[in-house]
Formats: structure tokens, C-alpha cells, sequence
């Protein structure tokens, strides 16, 4: 699998985000509310333990960059402050963030030499198993189970230090990624793990869940959502009620869906408003304490692109000034299951456009957005979403009050989006974050993951989300403010789109 990001603006200068660069000058930059600066957000994981360690990351692409573009940034006060990562070895793709046995955040990602980790805040990454995209166990602390879709090689599990191989969805479709459900191995009736991924269409891709047995034997796929260019890859999110109410849903980069019989099948989610000519869901977060009987909240990142209105347009559409065609979208939340939809923070920053969204076990929530390619940022809210800011009151960690969490020497000295312009004692090798000019030195041309590009498509490394730790990638066709625009192109099965 491929991926390309390409955008045009007025003049025709070629722009391209997420995987390359950016062309605008970092000197030129105007100031942007963010706790890491200007940057197109890729991902952002809380840890499952949030409550004790006050752990996130982000995965992001400094805006007006031209080289060593993708960085990792971790919080370990809750979003008070950010320091960006020295990450030696990551294959900068997208982390998961589980807890092990002592507490500790531990840091689990797919790159091109194998499956990788790191125990250090993501400061430095050791490889652990072959190539593929992991997925960990919501159980991770006492079942030590990481479950990987092989990347050309055979599914397999990894457990106490050992791999077994395991039969996967058989060939039947392109895998993206295994999802392990909460009470792993018993789901009551419903399949205790499930697998996602999708078939090849003549130019479109259709998007496929398969259920799976406890063994990671898994069934026929059904298919998710019609068949569409930008339908992959799926990332799924259980209900922590799921042996119960069989709710999962399925977040593909165009559209959101749900199922209520444990993933043998799936209905659309409608989010956003009518009248969209492209629509772009890059990622979803469901609350941790989510249950069809309530609470039944979840969160998406939503992108729209917009043309004037006709005469013929549908009722309802919003009216649009006719000589202009513009992004809308926001972080959209929801408290009835996915039925009605609203917008958090608006009017603000998220208006034109939300890239990620994640919701901590604490109820404080990290979002993504972007304006237009100078101005893209990261934002917290420790209100349930009514109010953003660059940072969040600051959160005491238990696990360094405790010891057992050592600082890490490849993390810049903390700081957010004002007082990372006046940081200067950064540790050799890390930078500060925002207000400070991005490093030039090294590393891929634009950033583009040494994993590869099929490895950046997997949120998480993997198909599944922890619930409430739950980010993706913008990966659909995007307009904003009538000037500038982005496309996604992939292979599945090796026919490039």
C-alpha cells in the first residue's frame, strides 16, 4: 500500500503534507496557538493510564518544513507542557500507548524492521518482533498480548516473550489490523476479536471487517461501507460494554459506521452537515466509559469541503457565498450513540477543519486542527471541550512521584506554546516546541516514514483503537478557503490510487 500527499495552491506551487513538505517559509510563519507550534497533527494517543501518569504523544509534521519534518511530542503533566522527543530508532508511524504490569506507559508501533517499542516516552525504540502492524490488548497489563497483521509475512501473536503464528483473515482481503475486545478472550456472544481491512474494486476500495475466533482464526469479511478512493484503512473502537451491547464502530478516512451485533455487520453514521461535495473523518474517539445505555459518548474530527449552491441544491444544504468555495468541519460530539452530532469550540479554531481528536480517561481531550497549511496546531481542553487552549492545568503524575518513571534524557525541556519560545537549554539533539524554528538536520527528506508508506496508514499501528485513546490520519480530499487542496493517493494491492 501507497500513500501521497499532494496539495496545489493559487499560484500552482506544489504543496505536500503529512508524508513530504510544506512550502512556506518557518520564518514567515505567523504565531499559531499550539502546544507544539504550527504542525499538521498525524496522530495523538493518551495513554490507558492517563489518570495516574498524565501521558500523551503526538505524531506531527512541523508546518513551513523542508526536511526531518515528523516529530514525536510527549505530555507527562496532562497537556500543561510539551517536549519533543529524541525517538532514536522510531520509523515514525503511529504509536499505541498501553500500560504494563507495573503501571508504566509503554509505547508499541510497526516500522519496516519490525514491530517496535519504547519504555522511555518514546526517548529511544528497540525492535521486538517482525514487520507488522500491532494492535495491543485492551488487557495489555496482565495478558501481555500484542496481535500483528504480518506485513508480507504470517499474522502472529506476540505473548510473554514468545510468537505463535496465528491464521488471520486468510488471504480473504488486504488486513490493516487485528482489534482485541475489552473483556478479551470472553465477549459473551459476540466475536472476542475482530480484523479489518478491505478488497480492491477495479478503481475503488471497499472496506471489510472480519469476526475472528479468541485464537485469531477469523471468518468471511462483510463489508463495512460502499466502495469509495478513500475507504482505508478502517480503524475499529469498541463499546467497554461490548459483551453486552455488541457495539463497535468502524472509522474509515470518508465516513463513520456502527454495529451492534459485535461486527457482523455495520449501518452508517451520519456526521456533518448536508450538501458536501468531499467529506473527511480522520479520526474517532470513543469515551472509555461508553455503553449504549449511557453514557454513549464519542468524538470525530471532521473536514467538508464546500461548493456554492445551486438551484438545484438539496434542502437543507448551509448557504454558501458563490463565488467561494471553503472547508467546515470541527470536533463533533456526540452523548446518544452517534444520532446527533455537535460542534465543540465553535466558533474557533476547528471551524475550517479537525485532523485528530483524542479522549483521555479523565474526560480532557486533545484535537488537531487546520486552518490552512501555515496555520495548524494542537489544542487541550480540560472542560469536556467547551473551551481550548494551547495548554491545560498542569496534572501531577503518580508513576514519577513514585520513581518509576525515569526521565527521559531525549525529551527537550517541557514546554507549550508560550514559553517553548524562550526554552534554550534543550538537551542536544531535541528542540523546543513552540515558537522555535524546526530542526533541518538529517533525517528524511520531508518527512516520509522509513517504515514506508504502507505503514503510515495504520493508526496505532493497527486496526484497532483503544477506547477513548483513539486518533488516525487525515487521509481524504480536502478544500480549504477556496485555495488550496489535498489528496490522498494509495495502493491496495499494489494498483496505486
Amino acid at each position: 500500500m501507497r500513500d501521497n500527499w499532494k496539495g496545489w495552491m493559487p499560484a500552482g506551487v506544489p504543496v505536500v503534507l503529512a508524508c513530504a513538505t510544506i512550502v512556506a517559509s518557518a520564518d514567515t510563519l505567523p504565531a499559531t496557538p499550539s502546544a507544539i507550534g504550527a504542525a499538521w497533527v498525524r496522530a495523538i494517543v493518551a495513554s490507558p493510564g492517563f489518570a495516574h501518569t498524565a501521558f500523551a504523544v503526538a505524531v506531527a509534521q512541523d508546518a513551513g518544513c523542508s526536511s526531518d519534518c515528523v516529530h514525536l511530542w510527549a505530555t507527562h503533566d496532562g497537556g500543561a507542557t510539551w517536549g519533543r522527543a529524541a525517538a532514536q530508532g522510531w520509523g515514525q508511524n503511529m504509536p499505541t500507548v498501553v500500560s504494563d504490569h507495573a503501571g508504566n506507559d509503554v509505547l508499541v508501533a510497526a516500522a519496516q524492521a519490525g514491530v517496535q517499542e519504547s519504555d522511555d516516552g518514546g526517548a529511544s525504540w528497540r525492535t521486538v518482533g517482525p514487520p507488522g502492524f500491532p494492535t495491543a490488548s485492551p488487557l495489555f497489563a496482565g495478558d501481555d498480548l500484542l496481535a500483528v497483521v504480518g506485513g508480507g509475512s504470517s499474522d502472529y501473536v506476540l505473548q510473554h516473550g514468545s510468537r505463535r503464528d496465528v491464521p488471520g483473515a486468510h488471504g480473504a482481503m488486504t488486513e490493516s489490523g487485528f482489534a482485541v475486545s475489552p473483556t478479551y478472550p470472553d465477549a459473551g456472544g459476540f466475536a472476542p476479536v475482530l480484523i479489518a481491512g478491505a478488497r480492491q474494486a477495479g478503481n475503488t476500495v471497499i472496506p471489510m471487517v472480519a469476526t475472528c475466533t479468541a485464537d485469531f482464526n477469523c471468518g468471511s469479511p462483510v463489508q463495512v461501507g460502499p466502495a469509495g478512493a478513500y475507504t482505508f484503512p478502517v480503524v475499529l473502537s469498541f463499546s467497554s460494554d461490548y459483551r453486552d451491547d455488541g457495539t463497535v464502530f468502524a472509522q474509515t478516512p470518508s465516513a463513520i459506521y456502527k454495529s451492534s451485533n459485535g461486527g457482523k455487520s455495520f449501518g452508517p453514521v451520519t456526521v456533518g452537515q448536508p450538501g458536501a461535495v468531499s467529506s473527511a473523518t480522520p479520526a474517532l474517539a470513543v469515551a472509555t466509559d461508553y455503553r449504549e445505555r449511557g453514557p454513549a459518548r464519542a468524538w470525530a474530527a471532521l473536514m467538508q469541503a464546500f461548493r456554492p449552491a445551486s438551484p438545484t441544491a438539496p434542502p437543507g444544504a448551509t448557504p454558501i457565498p458563490p463565488a467561494q468555495e471553503y472547508t467546515a468541519g470541527g470536533i463533533m460530539a456526540t452523548s446518544d450513540g452517534g444520532g446527533s452530532w455537535h460542534a465543540l469550540g465553535s466558533p474557533g479554531h476547528f471551524d475550517k477543519g479537525a485532523l485528530a481528536v483524542a479522549a483521555t480517561t479523565t474526560g480532557r481531550l486533545f484535537a488537531a486542527y487546520a486552518e490552512d497549511p501555515a496555520h495548524a496546531g494542537l489544542l487541550c481542553s480540560a472542560d469536556g471541550g467547551a473551551t481550548w487552549a494551547a495548554a491545560c492545568p498542569a496534572m501531577a503524575s503518580d508513576r514519577a512521584a513514585s520513581g518509576a518513571v525515569r526521565a527521559s534524557p531525549g525529551i527537550a525541556s517541557a514546554c507549550n506554546s508560550v514559553s517553548c519560545a524562550k526554552a534554550s537549554n534543550a538537551p542536544a539533539g531535541t528542540t523546543p516546541g513552540a515558537g522555535a524554528a524546526p530542526s533541518h538536520s538529517g533525517g528524511n527528506a520531508g518527512g516520509l516514514p522509513a517504515g514506508g508508506v504502507g505503514a503510515a496508514l495504520a493508526p496505532h499501528g493497527g486496526a484497532s483503537a483503544s477506547p477513548g485513546v483513539v486518533v488516525a490520519v487525515p487521509l481524504a480530499v480536502v478544500a480549504a478557503g477556496g485555495w488550496w487542496w489535498l489528496r490522498r493517493r494509495r495502493t491496495v494491492g499494489g494498483d496505486r490510487r
